[in-house]
């Protein structure tokens, strides 16, 4: 069996000496074609001084203050979070919450293809202290250190969201003022 071009001028593929196809090909990652073709990739952009954590409070204060919900019907790939503190601080981040976000403020996500009259389907949310939360999972937890520099980290994977999936954010002792930003697509 030989394999050859679709073009019809009978071209022969070729193969290495451990029987690998050779090929030559321009490659790209998912998320640019994402980005370039369907036009489907933001960033999420907060910046804001979470609600400093009351001593004497036991129990509710948890010191959410980035809530982000999925409602299209394509999956939300989260691709990195970058996040800065003016001092040291810690973000955790949590799926899967349960309740009713209160005390927001809506947050518009930027479509990165500036061409693309596109806008992201969910609900996006930012607050000192966004109530009505609580559960959830523990993902992940955001060291920034007070050297003012930005700490970033990608899910190489993605960190996959199907419609109806919840993602927060929340401060670790609060009173310190935050930046942060969330790429994500739809896929």
């Amino acid at each position: 069996m030989q394999i050859t071009d679709g073009a019809g001028t009978n071209f022969a593929a070729k193969v290495d000496s451990e029987n690998k196809l050779m090929t030559r090909a321009v490659t790209e990652s998912e998320i640019q074609h994402v980005n370039e073709v369907e036009e489907q990739v933001y960033t999420a952009y907060v910046a804001l001084t979470p609600d400093a954590v009351d001593p004497s409070v036991t129990g509710t204060d948890d010191l959410t203050f980035f809530y982000i919900k999925n409602t299209n019907d394509l999956n939300m790939i989260i691709v990195g979070i970058r996040a800065w503190a003016e001092s040291s601080e810690y973000i955790d981040v949590h799926v899967q919450p349960t309740g009713t976000p209160i005390n927001t403020t809506d947050v518009t996500p930027f479509n990165m293809n500036l061409g693309s009259g596109n806008t992201a389907t969910g609900d996006f949310y930012k607050g000192a202290d966004i109530d009505g939360m609580s559960g959830g999972t523990l993902v992940e937890r955001f060291r920034i250190s007070a050297n003012d520099t930005n700490q970033t980290h990608i899910y190489p994977s993605g960190l996959i969201m199907p419609k109806n999936n919840i993602l927060i954010l929340k401060a670790g002792t609060g009173g310190i003022p935050l930046e942060v930003f969330i790429l994500f697509y739809y896929h």
